[in-house]
């Protein structure tokens, strides 16, 4: 199979931006419609509106219900799913090329006219409830949703996309519809379609989609300066689960492209530092990672581990000790070579699988306002010198940490601290 060729994008009469990708020699073609409108941008009465539209759209219109929606698509072998980030919704089908119009006509028909019916509303509402309730019988989630509140407190990213039980249960039909209709017009967005695709033939199905108008989307103001926290929620489990971390620069920051190469060398692959201590030197956790979240107007990067309980001082103090280490010079050329080879190995990688392409530049788009080639982002993590990974690496040792740990214990001693230069 072929590398991908190129992003193309176009402005449509009707304020639908496109953007398609041929892949070389792919036989599908992976469709998505992405909305400029996530969680961030709901009222704090009806949070969770975008993910219960989420659910709704592919309930179908007045001509499509579900079972003619699922019906095409298993005739034709098609795949489709969504999911409800804090600053976009998206919409996904994954067929093969020569059924691309199948997908075109599905989409096209949902995110533009969805019936949203109040016996849907009402069944979802419960379907979103046990959701809602499985997330939080998952430590993991319940780390992650705290951390986010703690790291972004009194914003609306800090607020989880599900939404809580109250606000789910608050949402009425009439909400959801204004929220539909205040938000899905076609200038808010973006349909991209990567693989066994015509770019001409993809314009000319968006462009028959029917112009309405929409709000601008507002982000809001934003976050306000991050504050060291700790807090540590007792839950009858096996293990404790730990999310340590601090915030970041925006997506658009020019540092972004470090930050990206210091997560990869921190807790990014199987030769990273966190992965290294904590794993195979101590065998302290089956799992520990870094990842990064970076917004329009703010960001984060955060460890996670899973341990068992009476490692997770343990644990935590190794994480403090690699991120000092890295803070104060200890990243070899080595390591930042191996940290920029392997980003450069995904990217190549990536283009070989249409959804990933599609949701490449999709996303670049919604969020980015534009996409880079391959060559751009191969250049630009090949730019990322040492000195930049240190400079990273001195602003994650030195602001407010997060701490949240959820598991069988009571409290964690202060074996990192929180506040000022370096972890221990």
């Amino acid at each position: 199979m072929g590398a991908a060729t190129g992003a193309v994008t176009e402005r449509l009469d009707n304020g639908c931006r496109v953007v398609t990708e041929v892949v070389d020699g792919a036989r599908s073609a992976s469709l998505g419609v992405f909305v400029a409108v996530g969680s961030r941008h709901e009222p704090t009465a009806v949070a969770g509106s975008s993910h219960f539209l989420e659910h709704l759209l592919f309930k179908g219109t007045d001509r499509l219900d579900a079972v003619t929606i699922a019906e095409s698509l298993d005739r034709v072998g098609g795949q489709s799913n969504a999911f409800t980030a804090r600053e976009q919704t998206c919409f996904w089908i994954r067929l093969l090329g020569e059924d691309i119009a199948v997908g075109l006509s599905i989409l096209g028909e949902i995110v533009s006219d969805p019936a949203l019916r109040e016996v849907d509303v009402n069944a979802e509402r419960t379907v979103i409830e046990d959701e809602i309730l499985g997330a939080h019988d998952d430590p993991g989630s319940v780390a992650a949703e705290r951390f986010f509140e703690l790291v972004f407190p009194d914003h609306p990213l800090g607020r989880d996309p599900l939404g809580t039980l109250e606000s789910v249960r608050r949402i009425r039909t009439d909400d959801v519809q204004r929220f539909f209709a205040s938000h899905y017009g076609p200038e808010n967005l973006v349909v991209a379609a990567a693989g066994d695709v015509e770019h001409a033939a993809v314009v000319k199905a968006v462009s028959m989609w029917p112009t309405r108008a929409a709000a601008e989307r507002d982000d809001g103001d934003a976050p306000a300066p991050a504050l060291a926290r700790r807090e540590v929620l007792h839950a009858s489990t096996e293990q404790s689960q730990v999310m340590i971390g601090v915030r970041i620069p925006p997506r658009n920051d020019p540092s972004r492209d470090a930050y990206r190469v210091y997560d990869q060398l921190l807790g990014g692959g199987l030769s990273s530092r966190l992965f290294t201590s904590i794993r195979e030197r101590h065998g302290l956790a089956y799992q520990v990672y870094s990842e990064r979240a970076q917004f329009t107007d703010a960001g984060c990067l955060c460890v996670v581990a899973g341990t068992a309980p009476e490692h997770t001082e343990r644990v935590v103090e190794l994480v403090g000790i690699e991120v000092d280490d890295l803070a104060g010079g200890g990243a070899t050329a080595r390591e930042v070579d191996i940290a920029r080879q392997s980003l450069r190995a995904d990217a190549l990688l990536a283009v070989e699988d249409s959804s990933h392409v599609m949701s490449r530049i999709g996303g670049s788009l919604i969020l980015d306002h534009g996409v880079r080639t391959l060559d751009e982002t191969l250049e630009r993590i090949a730019s990322v010198t040492r000195a930049d990974v240190e400079r990273v690496a001195q602003h994650v040792a030195g602001s407010p940490r997060t701490l949240v740990v959820v598991g069988p214990i009571d409290d964690v001693a202060d074996g990192v601290r929180l506040e000022g230069p370096g972890w221990r």
